[in-house]
């Protein structure tokens, strides 16, 4: 379990970091990495709340790019579902610090019974977390195939244009 929670976190973590970024392609790669950074150090918990405050939004909103040299990439999600998974995914956040910070702690690995509570506690938070895990499992390989798409359109833009500031 608290592998797939790993696994859970790092796919977050993932979406989390294509929020907003603006000016030359040169300035977002140095936003895109300090933001990568900066969730490295950050805990589950904090890394949902970036996610639905910068790329769940759901509210559909863009602006507009000013000078017409600066790009502005904008990664949003506005499917319905957002406050279900929010919920859901907070619940997970709960789930996640239970297990690691109190069940695992209060484990007795000689106790036959303990042992028993144990795998029967797993596999009930298995079973609650599988259909969030396969929920955000689905949003990153949208995101994913996103992010091939736009680095394909912006080197056709970079050759046809002539661009040399990447």
């Amino acid at each position: 379990m608290v592998v797939n929670f790993q696994k859970l976190e790092g796919m977050l973590k993932s979406l989390a970091s294509a929020p907003n970024y603006s000016g030359s392609l040169e300035q977002i790669q140095l936003q895109r990495v300090k933001h990568i950074e900066a969730l490295r150090k950050k805990s589950l918990g904090m890394v949902v709340a970036e996610f639905f405050e910068k790329v769940y939004v759901g509210d559909g909103s863009e602006r507009a790019v000013t000078d017409p040299l600066d790009y502005e990439l904008t990664f949003t999600i506005n499917m319905e579902g957002r406050e279900e998974l929010k919920s859901l995914l907070e619940s997970i956040v709960l789930e996640r610090n239970d297990l690691v910070h109190t069940r695992l702690l209060s484990f007795d690995q000689n106790s036959t019974e303990s042992c028993a509570d144990l795998e029967r506690f797993l596999d009930e938070q298995y079973e609650r977390v599988l259909p969030v895990f396969e929920r955000t499992k689905f949003l990153f390989e949208v995101m994913k195939e996103a992010r091939v798409a736009l680095a394909e359109t912006l080197s056709a833009e970079i050759i046809e244009n002539g661009r040399t500031d990447v």
